[in-house]
């Protein structure tokens, strides 16, 4: 869905709940702000560049976050205030600029568990751009970049997402346009250096014809692939010393796959699977073997369900690092949702909806993607309608304070902002360093 181009002369709203208002029930999600392309203030550099957002990550600290922009061709970076779940602009690296190419079209991106690698995949050109962040400001630096069909990689046409292994060895992409996974690895210099292609049609491999979306086990033995036009779940094994291999269908008995499966989670302790599909308006659990990764139903809900409805039309799913809660995102709606998670039986309990033109609501026109940062802290909605993202904080713990914070009001980060030399990235570091030449 692409949405109106937005207004240069529309500024960055911003509302601040006081910890008082917040509600002490775990899980409590509370609307903080909306960001969009706005006018250069003294405050923060300008947004210019958020035109058909289309992925968002949290930096494994919680400091930052970054947005690929693919209308915009452009990686945004915002820095990330723990009390709140608040973000302040800081800069963008542009393709064109900056020694960065090729990246007209971003849109995939994944943060290395490590914290100082970020990845992003551009669909016009099938590349991958790496930047490292410099330390304490989070600030992207160009590195390096790789291209389909030079120097041996393959299976790059059209990636729509990107994921590291959970020991961060290994980059798995998945491409669309080339019904392909490719996986990637840090060599000993510390490049990014192509490794594998699995392909739709070759080497018996199958079900990955138009792969939308893929989540990799926490042991990170299994990988599921979910395939959006030919309605298959995948699994991939991963071998003791490396190297994948197609396992067929993921689910046992080979039971049929509900239509147009758009997103996949699975949660922290590997014993469920579950998965949204787009044209059922539904989502499936599955119970999961540790050992042969295979799947079994054990549950389905749809958008019919009392409070649910975030499953009209879903287009992202996110679970928390905990396991204790999921949320939704649905265009058929313009809504989010949130899910109590029984990590028993896998069962999931609606707790709270926020939808376009609620009352104190400001966007979530057209939510596509979802981030939640690792503190569980806050939400991030990135929405297609009116290129926008709307953040919202979480208290799961239920002391009555976003979980960024400790029971005595202090943020457990502190995060600033300051861009003293005027190109567009904060440099709270080395006050004088520019980017890159």
């Amino acid at each position: 869905m692409k949405g109106p181009r937005p207004q240069s002369c529309v500024s960055l709203s911003l509302f601040f709940v006081s910890f008082a208002a917040l509600a002490a029930e775990p899980g409590e999600m509370t609307y903080v702000q909306t960001v969009r392309n706005a006018a250069k203030s003294s405050a923060a550099p300008a947004i210019k560049d958020l035109l058909h957002p289309t992925a968002t990550a949290i930096s494994p600290d919680g400091r930052n976050l970054y947005v690929t922009a693919e209308n915009g061709g452009a990686l945004l970076a915002f820095s990330r205030e723990a009390a709140t779940g608040a973000v302040t602009y800081i800069g963008v690296r542009k393709n064109g600029a900056d020694r960065v190419a090729r990246m007209t079209s971003p849109h995939a991106l994944a943060i290395a568990p490590s914290g100082d690698r970020v990845i992003v995949a551009s669909n016009a050109e099938a590349t991958l751009t790496e930047f490292v962040l410099r330390p304490h400001t989070g600030e992207p630096l160009f590195r390096g970049r790789l291209a389909g069909g030079e120097g041996g990689v393959s299976g790059l046409d059209g990636v729509c997402a990107l994921t590291f292994s959970p020991d961060g060895t290994e980059l798995y992409a998945l491409a669309h346009g080339g019904d392909a996974m490719s996986v990637f690895a840090f060599d000993q210099t510390g490049d990014l250096a192509f490794r594998q292609s699995l392909r739709q049609g070759t080497d018996g491999v199958g079900g990955l014809r138009t792969p939308r979306s893929l989540a990799v086990s926490p042991d990170g033995r299994h990988i599921y692939i979910a395939s959006f036009l030919d309605d298959t779940l995948t699994l991939v094994e991963r071998g003791p010393a490396g190297g994948l291999a197609a396992r067929g269908p993921a689910i046992a008995g080979a039971a049929p796959v509900p239509p147009n499966p758009i997103a996949i989670s699975i949660s922290p302790d590997g014993a469920f699977v579950y998965l949204v599909s787009y044209k059922d308006n539904a989502l499936r659990v599955y119970a999961r073997d540790p050992v042969s990764g295979v799947l079994t139903q054990s549950a389905a809900v749809d958008a019919g369900t009392s409070g649910f409805d975030a499953l009209f039309q879903p287009t992202a799913m996110v679970m928390s690092p905990d396991g204790r809660y999921v949320y939704l995102a649905g265009i058929g709606r313009h809504a989010v949702s949130s899910f109590a998670r029984d990590p028993q039986s896998g069962g999931l309990s609606p707790r709270q909806r926020f939808a376009m033109g609620q009352p104190g609501i400001d966007g979530l026109n057209g939510p596509s993607a979802l981030s939640l940062s690792p503190d569980i802290g806050g939400l991030y909605v990135l929405c297609r309608g009116d290129n926008s993202m709307a953040v919202f904080s979480i208290d799961s713990d239920g002391d009555g304070l976003s979980n960024g914070l400790d029971n005595d009001g202090v943020p457990d980060t502190a995060v600033g902002n300051g861009d003293s030399d005027g190109e567009g990235i904060a440099n709270r570091d080395d006050p004088q360093a520019g980017p890159p030449n």
